[in-house]
């Protein structure tokens, strides 16, 4: 390593393990910065999962309701045509 006339070796060499230390760390950091990104995507699409089940299941709800209504309206319409055959 070539110094500068002007700068003390200690200072150089300082500076260029603070440099080594950055370019090392950059790799783990990248990483990090996957794995969290990979975890916040499988969080989404779970909760997204789950609001659709939701979802699903109020719209089931509404239309068992609405058949159970059809058939309490009809009463015995249903049955007397039966009946009647």
């Amino acid at each position: 390593m070539t110094s500068l006339p002007c700068v003390n070796s200690q200072i150089m060499d300082s500076v260029t393990s603070c440099n080594l230390l950055v370019t090392g760390n950059a790799s783990a950091q990248a990483l990090a910065s996957l794995y969290q990104s990979m975890a916040h995507s499988s969080a989404l699409a779970a909760m997204n999962a789950v609001t659709m089940q939701q979802q699903s299941n109020l719209i089931h709800q509404a239309v068992t309701t609405l058949g159970v209504n059809l058939i309490y309206a009809h009463g015995g319409m249903s049955t007397g045509r039966a009946i009647k055959r």
